[in-house]
Parts: C-alpha cells; structure tokens; sequence
C-alpha cells in the first residue's frame, strides 16, 4: 500500500483535488501510457506497463480513501440529524413553529449535502 502523498504525485494532482480530477487525469494518462502506443517497442512496451500498474493502484487507493472519508462524512450526518437537542438552540429564533422548524431543518441538510466535498477536501 502506497503512502497517499505519493498516489496523488503519481496521478499528478493536488492532494485537495476532486474525485472527478483525480479521475480525469487518470484517464488522460492511461490514455499516453497505454502498453498498445509501444508495442513496437519492447523497452517502452515494459515501462508503460509498469506505469499503467502505478496509475490504477494509486488510482483505487485514492478512489477507496475518498469513498471512506464521504462514508464517515454521511454516516455522521445522519447520526448528527437523528439527535435531538436537549436545551433550546441559542441560534434558533424561540417563536418557531413546527412547520418552520422543519424547513430549517432542510435547509441545514441541503447544506451540508452541498458542502461535503468541502468537508471531505478539509479532512484530507
């Protein structure tokens, strides 16, 4: 298992680049290493093998890291959002009603669904 700093050097991106740039630049160099552009080659031919071994094992190591770090995000959203305050929210006006209340509540959810590549960029 590679250390992750040298996963994202390998795929040349930025440790706090997106799932979609680290996947295109997956496939941008997949595409100029691919073993078929060297076949002629037998040299080449073997260290485009080697690099395409390095792209697609940095490639799922960062992929599988992300996916758990935006598990763990939404599992503690949902955790987060099934606990109820047990002293009154200082933030929250104290005439809401019921329906107010919950429109509050949707709006908290959507933002935190909005932001959570925010979140999972300010975790790595």
């Amino acid at each position: 298992m590679r250390h992750l700093h040298h996963c994202y050097e390998i795929l040349e991106v930025a440790p706090n680049a997106s799932l979609e740039e680290i996947h295109q630049n997956y496939k941008d160099l997949v595409m100029v290493w691919h073993p078929d552009r060297f076949v002629h080659n037998p040299r080449l031919y073997h260290k485009a093998q080697e690099k395409i071994k390095q792209l697609n094992e940095a490639y799922e190591q960062l992929k599988s890291q992300r996916n758990l770090v935006m598990a763990s995000v939404h599992q503690s959203d949902r955790a987060w959002a099934r606990t109820k305050p047990s002293a009154p929210n200082p933030y929250e006006p104290s005439g809401f009603s019921q329906a107010r209340r919950e429109d509050y509540n949707r709006a908290l959810d959507d933002y935190i669904r909005h932001h959570s590549r925010d979140m999972q960029n300010w975790l790595d």
